[in-house]
């Protein structure tokens, strides 16, 4: 099912993203911001693997981001286990001809209520890099509270960083 948007609109991935996905994520600024699963560099074939796995994937909602057409980035809800079955950790990224227009921050508040309304999540949360400031600003524009700084935890790009974990709780479930 499509979600349209404002300024964007969510679908399911298709196989003939694979070229669009390459070439927006084969970006180190990208890259730098997010795990190291995340591949850089980014190629068609890494592309063609990941909407492989997408494809066959049900645990995760895991949708593209359409702007004017055309692929500009994804987001995601993956699935947590035991005790934390009724958390969805959030996962994005988008391309940097997309950045700076509010598109993440319209998207992440849609994901958010998806992962409420449909998915029946209790807690949505994100962990990002502490030098990611711009990811920061679109969690707190939706109504994320950080809950921790997780003190030098990520070795990323040859480097320690913090990771601050932001989350947010289903008004539905505040009083239960």
């Amino acid at each position: 099912m499509d979600f349209v948007l404002k300024s964007c609109k969510l679908r399911e991935f298709q196989p003939s993203d694979a070229g669009a996905i390459a070439r927006l994520a084969n970006n180190p600024a990208i890259a730098s911001n997010l795990r190291d699963a995340f591949p850089s560099p980014y190629t068609f074939d890494k592309a063609v693997s990941w909407l492989e796995m997408v494809e066959f994937n049900k645990q995760n909602f895991l949708r593209a981001i359409i702007v004017d057409g055309e692929l500009a980035g994804s987001v995601g809800l993956h699935a947590c286990h035991d005790v934390y079955r009724f958390n969805l950790e959030l996962g994005y990224w988008l391309g940097e001809p997309f950045w700076n227009r509010g598109i993440m921050t319209e998207v992440v508040k849609a994901i958010v209520a998806i992962g409420f309304n449909e998915l029946k999540a209790h807690r949505i949360f994100a962990g990002i890099f502490g030098f990611n400031t711009a990811s920061a600003r679109v969690l707190q524009k939706c109504g994320f509270k950080h809950e921790a700084t997780l003190h030098q935890s990520v070795f990323k790009n040859g480097q320690w960083a913090d990771e601050l974990v932001f989350a947010l709780i289903n008004p539905q479930h505040v009083d239960q």
